[in-house]
């Protein structure tokens, strides 16, 4: 992650070391590679084949919508995320 400052600008605490009175500075995270998704799953098609596992295959080969759902609510789970993961990407405009 790369962090970049704001349109505050950064000046020098004063000689007394006063650190209360100098600007604050708002960082914010941006991603340092410009294609995250594609680093964003270390495994690809572990889900599809958890979700193999559970038969919420289509028969067009997709995983079932209500599987991705239900499996998003099951906390901090790696499933869990994974699914959420998908289902903000298929939000994504499509080329």
């Amino acid at each position: 992650m790369v962090y970049i400052m704001s349109n505050t600008e950064v000046k020098e605490t004063t000689s007394s070391g006063n650190i209360d009175k100098a600007p604050k500075i708002i960082l914010k995270a941006i991603p340092k590679e410009k294609n995250w998704i594609l680093l964003a799953t270390k495994h690809k098609g572990a889900l599809k084949k958890k979700a193999a596992v559970a038969k919420a295959i289509t028969k067009t080969g997709n995983i079932k919508k209500a599987f991705l759902i239900k499996s998003a609510k099951k906390g901090n789970t790696k499933l869990a995320k994974q699914a959420r993961l998908v289902l903000t990407l298929s939000k994504f405009k499509k080329k």
